[in-house]
């Protein structure tokens, strides 16, 4: 998936043009590879409107079915501040639910002034962040946005969403979907960060070709435990000054670690994706990953063990696993007595169907 793509789309209430980009990063977490981006067209329903004074943030959450927990939770503030890094404004927490979002209006004390950057603290349920828009109220190029894919790609807790941000030529049938970032204040989950702090204008339309080129897609946004990240994250300021990120300790999960234990409603539900792009052994084979078991593109991954099993319908070979929709069942096919057999895996208390932008019982 080209998750360059989910930089610009954000950046402007008009559909957003780049030239070709060429652009690949590996992490422990994510391998992404991006051969060019071309054009990304971005619906202006995707972004707030300005605000009465200074800007404003729209948080979308990632796309799950609205019921119980799922993708849904907190964010408990959101802080904006200038290019010498002091705080310009704030807007109270809100819950958003899943494949929901919600505009957080921000009072500048001068009106129209720039936010170079935003920090956004997330509240102690755990929400997973399919991407945040900025819109600014000067009316500039200087809107901008970041997306889950790029937290997913820098060491963050992530999963797989079916909420479309926008359309580009490199992606997957022409569906840009980022996945979606997991922020939890309180670290139950084991989620690597509670708070994220993120450089605008270095994921806007006119940056994002720089961006890529020096090499900061990551270090422009900085995640951590503070519930206001001290320090700046690389890129522009609003005096088109280049600065590097401070000296602050990025919260990540590099090292191999245990499996981190789930959230009821995950352990009782199966999402079977139709959506473009979507990887079941990209997902297993990440640290970071946390959600639902879930099925794509020929594989089943058992998020309890990070284990990764091929589907007979596509591979079926001894050990092989099929989906009884009917008994909402994970079942493993194997010879016992010379006899080829069914063994109940794992089951469900409900089973999802994801295609791109909606979700449905299966």
């Amino acid at each position: 998936m080209a998750f360059l793509a989910g930089l610009a789309p954000f950046a402007g209430m008009a559909p957003a043009s780049i030239a070709s980009l060429g652009y690949s990063l590996t992490s422990s977490s994510v391998s992404l590879t991006s051969s060019s981006l071309s054009l990304v067209n971005f619906h202006r329903s995707k972004l707030a409107r300005e605000g009465p004074h200074g800007p404003v943030i729209r948080i979308k959450v990632g796309g799950e079915p609205r019921e119980g927990e799922a993708f849904g939770g907190r964010i408990d503030g959101v802080w904006t501040y200038n290019a010498l890094d002091e705080r310009r404004g704030t807007a109270k927490g809100s819950n958003i639910g899943a494949a929901d979002y919600h505009d957080f209006s921000i009072e500048s004390p001068v009106w129209g002034e720039l936010a170079n950057y935003v920090n956004v603290k997330a509240g102690n349920d755990a929400v997973c962040i399919a991407w945040i828009g900025v819109t600014q109220k000067d009316g500039s190029d200087s809107d901008g946005a970041w997306n889950g894919d790029i937290g997913a790609a820098c060491g963050q807790s992530w999963f797989h969403q079916y909420e479309v941000a926008g359309r580009c030529d490199d992606c997957k049938d022409g569906l840009f979907i980022p996945r979606c970032t997991w922020l939890d204040g309180d670290h139950t989950n084991d989620i690597v960060s509670k708070s994220m702090k993120f450089n605008v204008l270095a994921y806007s339309n006119s940056s994002v070709p720089k961006t890529k080129l020096d090499g900061i897609v990551c270090d422009a946004a900085i995640y951590g435990n503070h519930d206001e990240i001290p320090g700046r994250p690389a890129g522009p300021s609003g005096g088109n000054i280049e600065t590097k990120r401070d000296g602050v300790a990025i919260a990540k999960s590099l090292k191999p670690r245990g499996v981190p234990p789930r959230k009821r409603w995950m352990k009782d539900r199966l999402v079977v994706s139709h959506v473009p792009g979507h990887d079941a052994s990209e997902l297993c084979n990440s640290k970071t990953s946390w959600g639902p078991d879930f099925v794509a593109n020929g594989f089943f991954c058992d998020m309890e063990t990070k284990t990764l099993h091929p589907l007979c319908e596509n591979n079926p070979i001894e050990g092989c696993h099929e989906l009884d929709t009917s008994t909402k069942t994970i079942q493993r096919r194997a010879t016992v007595a010379k006899r080829e057999a069914i063994i109940p895996h794992k089951s469900y208390s409900n089973v999802k169907k994801w295609t791109a932008g909606q979700s449905e019982d299966l």
